[in-house]
């Protein structure tokens, strides 16, 4: 069993001390842990509801046809770790449900959620929905107006007859996944893995169009005469009239990166820097770079195709740092990669990855070739050696 693994069994079977609270709480806040949390607890929930079930051979037979429906061996085998290592969990019971999980450290309460990792709507009135990326479906409000219209992995939204009241959606893209959303103002954005954004459902009229990012996405904003598109990033602003841009703004990268492919932006910060930096207008080809530490911003030329790949399922690096390289590879793959070849983390790289057709396993192959290194894969957990 991994660490994390062995964490979460003793979590299941309240076997934890403090301080093996803490280190599962750090573990879970990789999207990898998390989902491999996930499953541990509805296993277990479905484990308890067995046993205190009458008829456990019609749940028994149910199991058995949920793992017939997994595709490989791979997760069948994982499914049997999970199902011997949280035997003992069975005999103590968590109440029959795992909605939430209270665990009482220190004196304070940690809140440990357990819904899917999957493509979420959040609709702002206490509704969530789960996405599928191929589904077709309308988005209404709780009067049941058509909001707007998912087609595939694109939901557009339709430009309101009286956009006077703001309401927010947020969608929330998991790692291994991308989301499109074509605006009420006909703004396209392309979200990618990891990445959520909050918008008005409809956007007043002759009013500053604003949305809040976290992650990556790619814009391609509309115009509108006397409505100034702005992304809020937290001290970050950018400011935009009419244009295709990418923002990368992950929290635990260490910058904010705008890169314009076309037209003009402005990046505003909301620090207490020197006023000559507070302000930063991009041209076409440049990429504007926001220290996060130091609330410092640059600009420099760059080829826009090694950011902008990603929106057509391309992964582009050119002397590229070997870590630099999994912390994507972790994103698009929804894997949790450990490199413990020292060598190899000073290395570059140059690449060219299509995730869409290539698996995380072909990936490492190529660079075993070009490289001496060895892995290992189990499930979602990969390490380099």
């Amino acid at each position: 069993m991994s660490e994390v693994e062995k964490l979460i069994t003793g979590f299941l079977n309240r076997t934890l001390v403090n301080k093996d609270l803490e280190i599962l709480e750090k573990k879970l806040a990789r999207a990898s842990n998390l989902s491999l949390f996930r499953k541990f607890i509805k296993l277990h929930f479905f484990i308890n509801m067995a046993v205190s079930e009458p008829n456990k051979e019609d749940i028994k037979e149910k199991l058995l046809i949920d793992i017939r429906k997994e595709k490989g061996q791979l997760r069948k085998r994982i499914f049997l770790r999970v199902l011997r290592n949280t035997a003992a969990a069975v005999v103590i019971g968590l109440g029959g449900y795992f909605i939430h999980q209270i665990v009482v450290k220190n004196g304070s309460q940690i809140e440990i959620t357990t819904s899917d990792d999957n493509i979420t709507l959040d609709l702002g009135n206490g509704e969530f929905k789960t996405l599928q990326s191929k589904a077709e479906q309308s988005i209404r409000n709780e009067k049941g107006e058509i909001l707007g219209t998912q087609s595939g992995n694109t939901i557009e939204y339709k430009k309101s007859d009286d956009p006077s009241k703001l309401v927010y959606h947020t969608l929330k893209v998991p790692y291994g996944e991308k989301f499109n959303l074509v605006l009420s103002d006909g703004s396209k954005v392309f979200l990618n893995s990891g990445s959520s954004l909050k918008y008005p459902v409809s956007f007043p009229n002759d009013q500053d169009r604003i949305v809040f990012l976290t992650g990556e996405g790619f814009f391609e904003v509309a115009k509108s005469p006397g409505a100034t598109f702005k992304i809020d990033m937290n001290p970050l602003e950018v400011e935009v009239l009419g244009t295709k841009f990418n923002v990368a703004n992950y929290p635990e990268d260490n910058s904010t990166r705008v890169i314009l492919v076309e037209g003009s932006v402005a990046m505003e910060t909301k620090t207490n820097i020197p006023k000559s930096n507070a302000r930063l207008v991009l041209e076409p080809g440049f990429q504007g770079v926001l220290d996060k530490a130091y609330g410092t911003m640059s600009a420099r030329k760059v080829n826009v195709e090694l950011y902008t790949s990603w929106v057509n399922g391309n992964l582009i690096f050119r002397n590229a740092p070997f870590e630099n390289i999994l912390l994507k590879l972790e994103r698009h793959y929804n894997v949790d990669i450990t490199n413990k070849n020292g060598k190899l983390a000073t290395e570059s790289f140059d690449a060219t990855i299509e995730v869409e057709k290539e698996t995380i396993k072909e990936v490492l192959d190529y660079f075993k070739k070009i490289y001496p290194l060895e892995y290992e894969m189990n499930g979602n957990s990969i390490i380099i050696k």
